[in-house]
């Protein structure tokens, strides 16, 4: 399983932190087979609600629907695909990736706290990516396709002014931009680089 950190008991397999590093991995190790059977597992412990544990093997029960960490299945999925070029993991995982888009539009409130601000940008993020694995199977998810639009006009109108965010993080900031919600790069770019010269370091997590 792929595992957060070693030293302390994090030895389990965090969704969050896969969805993070897979790319990475797949550039630099030989894990396809590796992420096809995790993902598998996901697919077999994802509820059928959609909901996506936090950790898989699911050993908590009663965690998970958190962005970020239940996204790995979407966004593992297609990592591995862009990497090594084989629709077939689109295809095992298809199900379980419009699962967790559709429990995600189930829930979209578009409210004002950091974590609705977190999973409106992941929200746009995996369903672009949802609606690309379709495309790629030759699949139609028109019901999908106007869905990262309305994320990013909700983040917009809720969290910006001008290209900047309102109340802002180095996090949100960094969504806006690598989410390419922003309708002001430069803006973004600008108050990001601010907050990282005002705090003297990187202030993200992972």
């Amino acid at each position: 399983i792929p595992t957060d950190c070693p030293q302390r008991n994090e030895r389990l397999g965090w969704t969050g932190d896969a969805q993070v590093f897979v790319r990475t991995a797949s550039l630099n190790f030989d894990v396809e087979c590796f992420f096809k059977k995790w993902l598998h597992d996901l697919a077999a412990d994802q509820g059928r609600d959609g909901c996506v544990p936090h950790v898989i093997p699911n050993v908590f029960d009663d965690m998970g629907g958190s962005s970020a960490w239940s996204d790995a299945a979407v966004i593992c999925p297609w990592e591995i695909y862009r990497t090594y070029g084989d629709k077939k993991i689109l295809e095992d995982q298809f199900d379980s990736m419009k699962a967790w888009i559709d429990w995600m539009r189930e829930r979209s409130y578009k409210g004002s706290t950091p974590e609705d601000l977190i999973a409106t940008a992941y929200y746009k993020y995996s369903t672009e990516l949802f609606i690309k694995a379709a495309h790629a199977l030759g699949r139609d998810v028109a019901e999908y396709e106007n869905i990262p639009a309305e994320a990013a006009a909700a983040f917009r109108r809720e969290y910006m002014e001008n290209g900047r965010v309102k109340n802002a993080t180095q996090t949100a900031c960094v969504l806006a931009l690598y989410f390419d919600i922003t309708d002001d790069r430069a803006a973004t770019a600008t108050q990001l680089n601010e907050l990282v010269k005002r705090a003297g370091h990187l202030e993200t997590g992972f």
